[in-house]
Order: structure tokens, then sequence, then C-alpha cells
């Protein structure tokens, strides 16, 4: 009978071992399931604080869009209503312009087109003046130039006419003569001694002839 009750006591004793080992994992599964909430808890607050927050600029920017656009609107209507305006008054019956502001414009135009017409037609002028002063001046230098090269002519003329024949002659015997002192020994001519005799003797002669 003790032996049975001390089975038993031993068999609770198990138990009650087993059992503490469970409450302790269950203890911890719970903390770990708490904080799991907690975190996911957090993960969902922020989310729909980021959708808020989406949603909220979503809207704004929409409202902003919606005020351009209105805005937008407000300045064709503007426009077209100022298009029109114009376009009536543009032209009365007769097709003549009746805008006091385009009859300004048009004044405007030919005021500041009368002075660059001015200072085109004096800038011409002054480059055709221009061109015909570089005209004469080119004609004055040709003529200048023609006149020189006939007085350069007649010099020559004058001074062929005052050198008599006899010193054009012997200024050309004298050149005959040199020519042939400057060749060498066996390319002068055998009788080149006769010739330059017989041409001192002609102009001897020569000389004499025009003493007389």
């Amino acid at each position: 009978m003790s032996s049975e009750l001390e089975s038993l006591r031993q068999r609770i004793s198990e138990l009650e071992g087993r059992n503490n080992v469970l409450e302790e994992k269950n203890a911890k599964l719970k903390a770990e399931k708490t904080k799991l909430e907690q975190e996911f808890r957090s993960q969902i607050g922020k989310l729909e604080a980021r959708n808020a927050e989406l949603l909220k600029q979503l809207m704004e920017g929409n409202t902003k869009r919606d005020v351009e656009n209105a805005e937008l609107k407000s300045k064709v209507g503007e426009v077209e209503s100022r298009l029109a305006i114009v376009e009536q008054g543009s032209f009365v019956m007769n097709g003549q312009p009746q805008n006091d502001k385009e009859a300004k414009l048009e004044e405007m135009i030919s005021a500041v087109n009368t002075p660059v017409m001015d200072q085109c037609d004096q800038t011409f002028l002054e480059d055709k003046e221009t061109d015909s002063f570089l005209d004469e001046v080119h004609k004055k230098k040709v003529s200048d130039e023609i006149r020189q090269r006939s007085r350069d002519k007649k010099l020559q003329a004058q001074e062929s006419l005052s050198i008599p024949p006899e010193e054009k002659r012997l200024t050309q015997l004298i050149s005959e003569a040199s020519a042939i002192n400057a060749l060498p020994v066996d390319q002068k001519p055998l009788d080149s001694k006769c010739k330059k005799k017989k041409g001192v003797d002609k102009l001897k002669q020569e000389l004499f002839v025009s003493g007389v």
C-alpha cells in the first residue's frame, strides 16, 4: 500500500513538473503574442496615418487644380470677350479702322519708320558720294600714271637723240670686245685679234671723219 502511494506521489510530482514547464511556455507564448499584437497595431496605425496624409494631399491637389482650371476658364472667357470687342470695333461700314488704339499704333509705327527711312536715305547718299570720290581718285591715279609713262618715253627718246652716232658705235664696239675677252682662250675665234684691230681702225676712221 505504501509503495502505491509512493508511486502516485512520484507521478504527481512529474505531472506538476510538466505542468510548470507548460505554464512557462504558455507565458512566453502569451508575451510573444502580446508583442506581435502591439507591433501589428503600430504598423496599422502608421499605415492609416500615411493613407490619411496621402488622401489629404490628393484632395488638396484636386482642389488646387480645380481652382486653376476655374481661373484659366475665366481668363479664356475674358480674352474671348476682348477679342470679340476688338473684332466688332476694328472696322466700320466703309472698312476704315475705328479703334483708337489701332490708330495710335499706326501713328507710332509711322513715326518710327520716318526717321528710319531718312537715315537709310542719308546712308545711301553718303555711300554714293564715297563711291564717286573713289572713282575720281582712281581716274586721277590712272591719268597720272599715263602721263608719267609718256614723260618717260619722251625722255628716253630725247636721250637717244642727244647721243652722237659715234658714241653709240663706240659703245657697241666696246661691248663686243668685252664679250670676246670674256670667253675662254680655247673658245675665242682665231681671227678675233684681226676683227678687233679692224674694229679699232674703223672707229678711228669714223672719229676722224666726224672731226673733219
